[in-house]
């Protein structure tokens, strides 16, 4: 641990890294964060961020009970190219200084140890992440974005008229993920009918897939300049 902290640290300094995201994620799937800044990583390793489970629900937890706190795991470290000077770090959920029974990572953790103890399973994932682009009317409801009136087909799967016009887009999404070194290895327009977009990443152990996934969904709502969709 203290050679993977040293390690950790002066990753952070090389790469300038002034703010950490502390994320886990609710019983949805939904990501859950808190922005600390990186004199904080001390703390964040041998105690946690705190959150209170009653605001986010799902957890056991009333007003009146302990934080649940989010201690990092450093081999999940991983700068975010599309906001310089940030890096985000994936935590298991403690309680009172225990492993807390709600936590979905440390509970898929638990689900493959066993597994491979009892049955000699060891499970791995491909993902491949699909989203739909869409734009906000002035009303507040939201359409397909089509800048070109071009994505009509009723069977649009793999069609090049449609996903020409988010060339630019996928090939942002794509090198930003081979930056990070996750084998994003294709990308298409899929097949709902309208603008929904998946790229495929190379498979591999559970835990770190499940991890890529949610900075995955991050990237593709989260990155800053984009205006003409949603």
């Amino acid at each position: 641990m203290s050679s993977l902290r040293e390690s950790v640290q002066s990753r952070l300094k090389e790469e300038k890294v002034n703010y950490l995201l502390v994320q886990f994620v609710d019983l949805s799937g939904a990501a859950k964060v808190k922005m600390c800044p990186v004199e904080a990583l001390d703390t964040l390793i041998n105690e946690g961020a705190g959150f209170a489970g009653a605001a986010i629900g799902g957890f056991a937890q009333g007003p009146n009970s302990p934080d649940m706190m989010a201690r990092i795991d450093l081999e999940t470290y991983t700068p975010l190219p599309w906001y310089p000077g940030m890096a985000r770090f994936v935590g298991d959920l403690y309680v009172e200084g225990k492993p807390y029974p709600h936590c979905p990572r440390l509970n898929l953790k638990r689900v493959l140890k066993e597994a491979a103890e009892k049955f000699g399973f060891f499970l791995n994932v491909g993902l491949e992440p699909e989203h739909f682009l869409v734009t906000k009317k002035p009303d507040g409801s939201i359409e397909p974005w089509d800048p070109a009136n071009i994505d009509q087909l009723p069977k649009p799967c793999y069609d090049f008229k449609g996903i020409s016009s988010a060339f630019g887009y996928l090939q942002e999404i794509v090198g930003y993920c081979n930056r990070l070194g996750w084998g994003a290895y294709q990308a298409d327009h899929e097949d709902a009918g309208a603008e929904v977009w998946g790229r495929c990443h190379a498979y591999g152990q559970t835990v770190c897939r499940s991890n890529r996934k949610r900075r995955a969904h991050a990237l593709s709502c989260g990155r800053p300049g984009r205006k003409e969709f949603v």
